[in-house]
């Protein structure tokens, strides 16, 4: 008895994980974050081959991530360059920041030149 309560207790902080997501409502994993749906376009008529916060969770999720911490990584990475030293990054077994970072710069500019 005492394992079915706790699997259901799983069960309901998963779907309400899940519902926090789909439906935008903060949760434990994203914090108080801003409302994503300011910035939606809910009750227009969509495009389906336009990416947006309301037919792709990947970009509900990117939204959500960059209203709560966009602005820190944003002034963390001005200050870097402000710096103007060489960087030197620790190594870490299984990982390769330098190659990870460059991805993420090809993946950002992509991006920006996908924004309508």
């Amino acid at each position: 008895m005492l394992i079915i309560g706790q699997l259901r207790g799983i069960l309901l902080r998963i779907e309400h994980l899940n519902k926090s997501l789909i439906f935008g409502h903060s949760s434990s994993l994203f914090g108080a974050g801003g409302n994503i749906y300011a910035l939606s376009t809910i009750g227009k008529d969509m495009d389906e081959d336009v990416m947006s916060i309301e037919n792709t969770l990947q970009m509900r999720q990117f939204m959500q991530l960059w209203m709560m911490s966009g602005g820190m990584v944003l002034a963390t990475v001005k200050g870097i360059l402000d710096d103007g030293r060489q960087i030197e990054i620790p190594d870490m077994p299984g990982r390769d920041f330098k190659a990870e970072i460059i991805e993420l710069s090809a993946s950002f500019n992509e991006i920006v030149s996908r924004l309508k």
